[in-house]
């Protein structure tokens, strides 16, 4: 029987604002348990802590790099973060049966190489980001727009 925490129910309070806490408790084992999203002696309970757990290292690339596609979209150039994506799952493809299967990292394998990719990525729109914005800056510095 699956029982819903009162916390779980919305984002909204009764006087307008927005509740934060959903329900979330960290990342142990009993946090299934408090969310009450699957019964405690679930098979699929230690797989899939140990692929978020993994995986969770990637979110910091993942949000910056969301935040370096709004740069590039405020340039006008929105096929550069394309093909970074594509890149990035590209290794990702590449990178899974090498790690789940080659390497006998099973889950884990698929949480890194995802990770992997993300932080490809991430280092690759950096890069790119930072060259155009040292051509913005240097067209700024030649037409004397800085010295004013």
């Amino acid at each position: 029987m699956l029982l819903f925490s009162e916390r779980n129910y919305g984002l909204f309070k009764a006087d307008g604002t927005i509740s934060y806490d959903i329900g979330f408790h960290g990342l142990d084992s009993s946090s299934a348990d408090s969310l009450c999203l699957s019964p405690k002696d679930s098979p699929m309970l230690a797989p899939a802590e140990k692929y978020l757990v993994t995986r969770a290292f990637g979110a910091p690339a993942v949000l910056l790099t969301l935040a370096m596609q709004g740069i590039f979209r405020g340039f006008k150039d929105t096929t550069t973060p394309l093909y970074v994506i594509l890149l990035g799952y590209s290794l990702n493809v590449a990178l899974d049966p090498l790690l789940i299967f080659v390497c006998h990292l099973g889950i884990r394998g698929a949480a890194i190489a995802h990770v992997l990719s993300q932080m490809k990525a991430f280092t690759i729109q950096v890069k790119l980001l930072l060259s155009i914005l040292m051509d913005v800056l240097q067209t700024l510095l030649l037409e004397g727009y800085l010295y004013q």
